[in-house]
């Protein structure tokens, strides 16, 4: 299943609109990456099989999002 057919199905929602807006401006495959991880809690590797990616670009992307997301939250902006 492709990414975008999984995150489709998904509703995120948060209390802090910041927060919201910052993911809202993700692509698909990194919000898909960090719910399979972080909310599913699904292990890397077992991601990289699904999406049909290498367990490295997992982490890459993991890695390059939490920096984005933290970097435009503590700026206040989205």
């Amino acid at each position: 299943m492709k990414v975008s057919r999984l995150i489709k199905r998904r509703t995120f929602l948060f209390e802090d609109k910041l927060l919201h807006d910052i993911i809202s401006k993700l692509s698909a495959k990194q919000k898909e990456i960090l719910y399979l991880l972080y909310i599913e809690g699904i292990p890397e590797i077992e991601i990289a099989h699904k999406l049909a990616i290498t367990k490295q670009a997992v982490n890459k992307t993991k890695n390059q999002t939490l920096k984005k997301i933290r970097k435009n939250y503590q700026q206040g902006e989205s």
